[in-house]
């Protein structure tokens, strides 16, 4: 029996036997504090939950035996029950906010007139020439019987020039691009 301690000695100062005897503490450390807690706490939640549904199902068949017997008493009963809550009264969804998902969305609808049609003619661009100004290379370009000498990011109108060589220039009309050579006029 000595020899069985000294070897549980030796075995307990190793770094293995260390981790075994502090695992084994809290092994029997928890089962301790499982015991104690059923000894101060006898009523456990599975008990409870047994209560709650024994008193449910005897509340199921006293409203068994008061069923409603015509056509308007089951339609009143109905109507009045909270089918979107749960008895203790913890409401599952908003009654305001539930839909029929298949139901199409309606919108609020507003009579439209349709406004007469003012036709007005879109005024036409002509790219005259180009010209250098402060070492800076323009186009010359009639807009409304106007003449202007525009650098690129520069507009007439509705048309933002967007580049410029010797012999042509790029426009922008809205999101429509534009090429006009010198000499060429545009109508929209």
């Amino acid at each position: 029996m000595k020899e069985l301690l000294d070897r549980l000695n030796k075995f307990g100062e190793t770094t293995v036997g260390k981790v075994v005897i502090i695992g084994l503490t809290l092994v029997m450390l928890a089962l301790v504090l499982f015991l104690v807690r059923g000894m101060l706490f006898p009523a456990s939640e599975t008990q409870q939950n047994q209560t709650q549904e024994q008193g449910q199902i005897q509340e199921n068949q006293s409203i068994a035996t008061n069923q409603p017997t015509t056509t308007e008493e089951v339609a009143s009963e109905f109507e009045s029950k909270d089918f979107y809550s749960i008895e203790s009264g913890f409401e599952i969804f908003s009654k305001d906010i539930l839909r029929d998902p298949f139901a199409p969305l309606s919108l609020p609808t507003t009579e439209t007139t349709t406004p007469t049609q003012t036709t007005e003619t879109a005024k036409s661009i002509a790219l005259l020439g180009t010209t250098y100004e402060d070492g800076v290379l323009k186009a010359v370009v009639s807009y409304d019987n106007n003449v202007n000498n525009l650098a690129p990011g520069e507009t007439a109108g509705p048309y933002l020039l967007v580049s410029v060589t010797e012999n042509s220039a790029r426009f922008l009309y809205g999101d429509m691009p534009l090429n006009l050579e010198i000499g060429e006029i545009y109508k929209p």
